[in-house]
């Protein structure tokens, strides 16, 4: 009996004290479930950290790059318009305001200031074209009045006020320079007059329009208008004499008209030009007067004109 209660006994215990070591290993086993959990933990948390830290890196460089192409943008900008390159300046700045939209006053302000310096450029670039052109039809201008081209040179004048309508003042005394009349003053030579018409008087006409009477004694003038090489002529008893001149605007000439003399003796020779222009000569046998047309000045003012008249 005794054998008995001792092996139960035994195994009651045995039995206690395996379910102890099993409570206890099972004990252990939760203690380092726990603290494996707790360095997971730990790990995650380091790992978590890490990442924030690298991802505020990430942030912090970049806003300082942002920044950067910002600045740079705004720094493109102001090069592009100091090399007035208005559009790229313009672009530059546009893209500014995508970067940083909280900068909209400051960049509006300068694309507004862009504007005002293209409206400048604009300006400066047609008063350029305008002056250039100016200048070029006033020198079309002159050169015409030069070579005669009087029609021309009106036309220019026209063109460069229309350009110009502040030069007024300068482009009508030009064109009023171009309008001017020629004056034709016409005289007869005073004693050869006399011997030979007398007081008669005798018609002188501007391409076979009679524009004044020459006699002794008597100056007259004309204008003309219509410029350019015309002929002067003069019908003295039966026979013509003529003279081309060739009027300008503004100009003053002076034809005389009256006979020369040739007093000469059987046997002396006379040499003229055939119509053929060559030189011939023939005998003069008596006196002959040949009425002529003389070109004798062309100037300005009435005093050249007097001291030829008193000639």
């Amino acid at each position: 009996m005794k054998r008995v209660i001792t092996a139960v006994t035994v195994l009651i215990f045995s039995v206690s004290f395996c379910m102890a070591q099993s409570v206890q290993e099972a004990l252990q086993q939760q203690k380092e479930r726990e603290a494996q959990e707790q360095r997971a933990i730990q790990e995650q948390k380091k790992r978590e950290a890490e990442a924030q830290r690298l991802a505020k890196e990430a942030e912090e460089e970049r806003k300082r790059e942002f920044e950067t192409l910002y600045q740079n943008t705004i720094e493109s900008a102001k090069n592009n318009i100091g090399q007035k390159r208005y559009e790229l300046a313009k672009q530059d700045y546009l893209t500014a305001l995508e970067l940083k939209p909280e900068n909209a006053a400051y960049i509006n302000e300068q694309l507004e200031k862009i504007e005002n310096f293209v409206a400048i450029e604009k300006r400066e670039q047609k008063e350029a074209e305008r002056e250039r052109l100016y200048q070029e039809a006033v020198a079309s201008a002159q050169r015409n009045f030069e070579q005669k081209k009087y029609a021309n040179a009106k036309e220019d004048y026209r063109v460069a006020l229309n350009l110009k309508p502040e030069n007024a003042a300068f482009i009508h005394a030009k064109i009023a320079e171009i309008d001017k009349p020629a004056t034709l003053y016409l005289y007869r030579k005073r004693g050869n007059a006399i011997i030979n018409l007398g007081t008669v008087p005798y018609d002188i006409r501007l391409d076979n329009m009679t524009v004044g009477r020459s006699k002794n004694k008597w100056k007259t003038s004309t204008t003309v208008k219509d410029f350019g090489t015309k002929t002067v002529s003069a019908t003295i008893e039966g026979r013509k004499a003529s003279v081309n001149i060739d009027f300008e605007p503004g100009g003053e000439y002076y034809v005389r008209a009256g006979y020369t003399s040739r007093t000469v003796g059987t046997g002396k020779y006379s040499t003229y030009k055939d119509s053929k222009g060559i030189t011939q000569s023939r005998e003069i046998t008596k006196t002959e007067d040949t009425p002529t047309l003389e070109v004798v000045s062309k100037g300005v003012g009435r005093s050249e004109y007097d001291a030829i008249e008193n000639k």
